[in-house]
Order: C-alpha cells, then sequence, then structure tokens
C-alpha cells in the first residue's frame, strides 16, 4: 500500500509546540505535515496546550491539531504532560497506524516504553543539536540516554552524517538510521520587483515595516542568546555610525524586548530596528530582506536558513556545530567565529551588495542542485510505507 492510498498511513506525529508558534522547528514540521497530507497521507498532531485560552482541538492547513494540558514549562508539568499524553494515547491509539516522535526526550522515553501495549510503530527524530526552545529542565535527555530510546524505536530519522555517526557508535543498528535532510520549504524566485512588492505587502500589516528607499533590510529570525545577540548589533550599530542606511528586522528572538530596545536606545539606533514575534509565513521576509543574520544556527538551520539561501538572499552565519556539512560547504566563507570577524563579513557585504547577490544566486544553485539529486518526498514514502504496510499485513 503505497503513501498516496488515502486509506493508509495515519501517522500521529507528536510534538510539544506547534502553530501558533513560529520557531524554526515548528515552522519546518508545519510544511512536513502539509506536504504528507498533500501526498496522501493522514497526519494528525499531537501537543501541549500552551495557553489556556488555545482550544482543545484545532485545524490547520486541513491538519487536525490535538493539544493536552499541561504545558511543559517546569518539571511538574513535564510529568503531568507525559501522563496525560499517555492517557490519550491508550483512547486514540488504534486510530494510526505509527506514531512520529520528533524530538527524543524524556516524553519519547515514556512513550517509547508504552509502545509495545498499543501495536505501533515509532519513528524518532535525533539530532545531537536540538532546539533547546519549550524543554523543561527534566524533558532533558543526555545523548547517550537519548541513543537507548532509538534503540527502541522501529526507524530513526538523522539530518546529517555527524548524529548518523554518533548513532552508530552508541550501538544503534544502521539499519534503523534513515538520513533525511531538511529541504527548502519553497524555491522562491527573488527579484528586485517581488522585493519591492513584498515590502509594500509588510507594510499593509503594520507601518513599522516602511523602508526608506535606498535602504538595505537585514533579518535575523529565531531565537538566540542576548551575547550573541548584542555581538552582532554592536557591528551593525558601528555601521550605522559609519552612515549606513540599513533597517534591522529582529524576530522571535526569545529574548526580553525591553533589554534590546534599552541598549538600542543607548547607541541612538532603536528607530532603524523592528522587534517582532515570529510570522506563520516567512517567504515574504525571505522576498523583502537583503541579508539573513543567523547568530544562532541551531535555530534556523531547520527551516529558516535552507528558505533564505533558496530565496537567494545573502547570509552571514555565526560558525555551530549545527550546520550540517552541506550548508557548511554552501556558506562558505560567509560564517564568523569572533566579532571582528563578523564586523569584516558585514561591512562587506554592505560595500559590495551586487556582488552578494551574485554569490546568492550560486549558492542557491548549489543548493538546488543537491536537493534535484536526492527525493526527499521519496524517501519518506519508503519510511511510511514500509513501517505502516507491515503492521497491516
Amino acid at each position: 500500500m503505497s503513501v498516496s492510498e488515502s486509506s493508509s498511513n495515519r501517522l500521529l506525529i507528536v510534538t510539544r509546540r506547534f502553530w501558533p508558534f513560529a520557531d524554526d522547528p515548528c515552522h519546518r514540521l508545519l510544511h512536513w505535515a502539509s506536504h504528507l497530507r498533500e501526498k496522501g497521507s493522514q497526519p494528525r498532531i499531537l501537543t501541549a496546550r500552551w495557553n489556556s485560552g488555545w482550544p482543545d482541538v484545532t485545524e490547520i492547513r486541513y491538519i487536525t491539531v490535538h493539544r493536552i494540558l499541561p504545558a511543559p514549562n517546569s518539571n511538574w508539568n513535564e510529568s503531568y504532560l507525559q501522563k496525560n499524553t499517555v492517557q490519550w494515547l491508550n483512547v486514540h491509539a488504534n486510530e494510526f497506524d505509527a506514531i512520529y516522535l520528533d524530538r527524543v526526550d524524556a516524553l519519547s522515553q515514556i512513550l517509547v516504553s508504552k509502545c509495545a501495549s498499543w501495536d505501533l510503530p515509532i519513528i524518532g527524530r535525533f539530532s545531537l543539536n536540538e532546539s533547546s526552545i519549550g524543554n523543561a529542565p527534566a524533558a532533558r535527555l543526555s545523548p547517550q540516554v537519548a541513543a537507548e530510546v532509538c534503540k527502541k524505536c522501529n526507524v530513526v530519522t538523522v539530518t546529517n552524517a555527524s548524529d548518523h555517526r554518533y548513532l552508530i557508535s552508541q550501538g544503534v543498528s544502521d539499519s534503523q538510521i534513515v538520513r533525511v535532510e531538511d529541504p527548502p520549504a519553497a524555491w522562491i524566485h527573488r527579484t528586485v520587483e517581488s522585493r519591492v512588492n513584498s515590502r509594500r505587502s509588510l507594510v499593509t500589516l503594520s507601518s513599522d515595516f516602511v523602508v526608506p528607499d535606498r535602504t538595505a533590510v537585514i533579518a535575523h529570525i529565531g531565537a538566540t542568546d542576548w551575547s550573541s545577540l548584542r555581538e552582532a548589533l554592536d557591528s551593525i550599530c558601528d555601521l550605522l555610525d559609519a552612515g549606513g542606511l540599513l533597517r534591522v528586522w529582529i524576530v522571535n528572538p526569545n529574548i526580553s524586548y525591553s533589554v534590546i530596545h534599552e541598549y538600542l536606545k543607548d547607541r541612538g539606533w532603536h528607530r532603524e530596528v523592528l522587534i517582532f514575534d515570529g510570522f506563520d509565513d516567512l517567504e515574504e521576509l525571505a522576498k523583502a530582506s537583503d541579508l539573513l543574520w543567523a547568530s544562532s544556527p541551531s535555530e534556523s538551520v531547520q527551516f529558516t536558513l535552507p528558505l533564505f539561501l533558496a530565496a537567494s538572499v545573502p547570509v552571514i552565519v555565526r560558525e555551530s556545530d549545527a550546520l550540517p556539512k552541506l550548508y557548511n560547504e554552501v556558506i562558505k566563507g560567509r560564517t564568523y567565529g569572533s566579532p571582528t570577524d563578523l564586523a569584516l563579513l558585514l561591512h562587506s557585504w554592505y560595500a559590495n551588495q551586487d556582488v552578494a547577490i551574485d554569490e546568492a544566486a550560486k549558492l542557491r544553485n548549489q543548493l538546488a542542485t543537491h536537493f534535484g539529486s536526492v527525493s526527499i518526498a521519496g524517501i519518506w514514502k519508503d519510511i511510511l510505507g514500509r513501517i505502516c504496510d507491515k503492521r497491516k499485513a
């Protein structure tokens, strides 16, 4: 039975956070679940209910989302979320053909231990550089313990070779592991006209998005820490001091806005920097931006960085173990490891924006060549078809 058959592959996706959150893993998961549905699978989401005003059941892009109390923002709440998730599955497990765990953590550990009673195969996503957003201390597992959980999964997905090698070193069977990269959500054809149109579209949402003529836009999207953010803001403010015409959009940084605003006010550039919550759809931001600056790659490599590279947006990225080999190769020369490196890259980009655009187009072509030779949809079709068909046989 194939993925395209509407009666097959009723997949329960278990994740701590989902829409309306707009961090990188949530963007990636919403795009992936929508893609599965388009290909004929029947995904449903089981997640925590982080706000008492949110409904228990809702629908986003024709995908049913079930929310369970409480929000796992403390160790006490974490234990109750685990208990309530198990209780929910005791009632609803027979409605599914498989369970996908979007993060191998303490909740996954509990669910894997119970899966035999539900007679459901388990797919787990493993990463050594997983986002820490939304994870109570009690939910975090050491890599060694996470590998033990992976041993009990039917299939474990990884996005890069280093994670694959680590699991092998910990005794996870190679036959259980499948390499599935996170591809760009869209291949955006970005032009001068589309940039102008996107900026106009954003202004209809808020006048704060007004960008003066001949002014470049730098976008920072995703959670980061204050030291990394301030390091980059220092260089940006120095460039503004030198007469640079810039606007900076900082999206969903997971840092107190007042802390950022006070720093910018002291530097005299608070009117040039816009701080706001996340967007459901980042494509308009990709079209409208002239540079993506990623100060915390672990919070942008799953969705934002691939999307902006696929839109031919120049990038400046902090060096990080979270960057897979593919992206390290593609953005070689566009990463920084010190404030001096960052300042040099930023000033070089600003002084040579036409050159940066040409380089970004070449990076896009490299990415397109790679993903053109890999069928991500085919890999998932094989995974889901194999484990679901085996259960139904």
